[in-house]
């Protein structure tokens, strides 16, 4: 099993218990890699045909809103509730 498919585990797990995940989230930024830690509860997640890759929505601590992750720019750091 793939780690994306792992991870896609641990969301859907987190989802269902309701706890809250923290992970790595990296991505591209005007020419240069970023890395962020965002504690986030999910609501979902799904597979985006388009990008070839997972999505995951869910209630970002930091930012105070919902917002969208790619599932395959995670690193999990932590689940717990």
């Amino acid at each position: 099993m793939d780690m994306d498919k792992l991870l896609r585990t641990e969301i859907e797990t987190a989802i269902l218990t309701r706890r809250t995940i923290t992970f790595r989230y990296t991505y591209e930024r005007d020419d240069r890699r970023e890395a962020t830690i965002r504690t986030v509860r999910p609501c979902w997640v799904s597979p985006n045909q388009e990008n070839r890759c997972n999505l995951m929505r869910g209630f970002c601590r930091l930012r105070q809103d919902m917002r969208t992750f790619r599932v395959d720019r995670m690193e999990l750091i932590d689940a717990r509730r």
